[in-house]
């Protein structure tokens, strides 16, 4: 197996898995009820197309730094809705950027 960089957002170690020692879940987080990506709406043609957008954007918009997500600018409804794999509906964020966008968000 290839060694790949921790899962961690601020972690470049490399090792076999997908968290070094120190960054490694110790079980389940405590008041996590989050639905998993592909129950979500997310499975392989999101994964496919999310790769292929962070390889032609790879700058935030928010900062300029490292995008590793791909945010819906206007959420869409389900995965029917034609926003949904609508290539001007996405921006490529950072970590830090997504977590504010995704918190303003919820707050409205």
């Amino acid at each position: 197996m290839r060694d790949r960089a921790c899962n961690h957002p601020y972690c470049d170690r490399l090792q076999a898995g997908p968290w070094c020692d120190e960054h490694k879940p110790q079980g389940p987080i405590p008041g996590r009820t989050k639905k998993s990506s592909t129950k979500a709406g997310y499975g392989w043609k999101w994964r496919l197309l999310s790769t292929d957008y962070l390889t032609k954007h790879p700058k935030c918009v928010g900062c300029g730094s490292r995008a590793r997500h791909v945010h819906h600018i206007i959420r869409p409804r389900g995965m029917r809705d034609p926003l949904w794999f609508d290539v001007s509906n996405l921006q490529a964020l950072c970590i830090s950027c997504h977590c504010k966008e995704t918190n303003r968000e919820r707050a409205e």
